[in-house]
C-alpha cells in the first residue's frame, strides 16, 4: 500500500470507528497484512507504537469493532478476521462515497 493510500485508509477507519491515531495505525497494519498474522514486534514496528502498548490498543479496537474482528494466536500474533476486513472495507467505501458527493 502506498503511503497516500495508507493515510487514506487510516483516516477512513479513524472516522468510522472513532479511533485515535495509534489505534488507526494498528488497524491499518493488520489490514495491510491480509490474512497473515503479525507478531507483536512486527505489529509495533509497523504501527509505530511501543510493544508494551499493543494489548491496550487491540483492546480499544475490539471495543470499537465487532468482537470477532481481530484474532490472536499465542506465539503467532494478531490478524484481522474476515469480519474485521469487511468492517474496514465498509469504512473505506463510506469514505469514497462521501468524497464522491463533494466532487
Amino acid at each position: 500500500m502506498t503511503p497516500t493510500a495508507r493515510a487514506a485508509v487510516a483516516l477512513a477507519v479513524r472516522s468510522w470507528f472513532g479511533l485515535r491515531p495509534a489505534e488507526a495505525r494498528v488497524l491499518v497494519s493488520l489490514f495491510e497484512a491480509g490474512d497473515a498474522h503479525l507478531a507483536c514486534p512486527a505489529l509495533a514496528s509497523k504501527a509505530e507504537i511501543g510493544i508494551g502498548s499493543i494489548g491496550w490498543h487491540v483492546a480499544q479496537l475490539r471495543a470499537a469493532m465487532e468482537t470477532e474482528a481481530i484474532d490472536w494466536e499465542r506465539g503467532v500474533g494478531y490478524r484481522l478476521t474476515e469480519i474485521g476486513r469487511a468492517e474496514i472495507e465498509e469504512a473505506i467505501a463510506d469514505m469514497q462515497a462521501a468524497l464522491a458527493e463533494v466532487a
